[in-house]
């Protein structure tokens, strides 16, 4: 009996239809065994399309878990393509802030160095002030010494 909607299937057997009854057990014994080849067949069926119903299912899976893979690896890119960013910058606002200390060090390098030469040249100048002044006294102590020697001798 076929389907709704379906001719009814025709067995046939080597070509031969009986319409007299004539090999009757032979022809039961081949629709029989075709019932069974059918049957047979249908589980086959069933099973392959149960099988291909789970590989599909599993390549959904395997899909899905390669989505949430990619989209947890997107994630993790993302953070550290954050955490790059925040690193150059960081990187960057160092570089400013050693420019900076640099400058200021320089620059106090430089007075540092400028009142030390000030003071320098002061004590300089100071030491050539008390030798002028040494030598004056000297020669005025000479001179002194002179008239001194000259009056003893007159």
């Amino acid at each position: 009996k076929g389907e709704e909607g379906m001719e009814p299937l025709r067995l046939q057997w080597n070509g031969f239809e009986p319409t007299d009854g004539s090999r009757g057990e032979d022809l039961a014994e081949f629709v029989a065994t075709s019932e069974d080849a059918v049957e047979s067949l249908l589980e086959q069926t069933r099973g392959t399309r149960d099988r291909m119903r789970g590989l599909i299912n599993r390549m959904k899976a395997d899909g899905t878990e390669s989505e949430r893979t990619v989209t947890e690896l997107n994630g993790h890119v993302e953070r550290l393509s954050e955490d790059l960013t925040m690193l150059q910058r960081k990187h960057e606002e160092s570089l400013k802030q050693f420019a900076e200390d640099r400058t200021a060090l320089q620059r106090r390098v430089e007075t540092e160095k400028l009142m030390l030469q000030s003071k320098l040249d002061a004590k300089y100048q100071a030491e050539m002030d008390c030798l002028a002044q040494a030598r004056k006294d000297i020669k005025k102590l000479t001179t002194d010494l002179a008239e001194r020697d000259a009056r003893i001798k007159s």
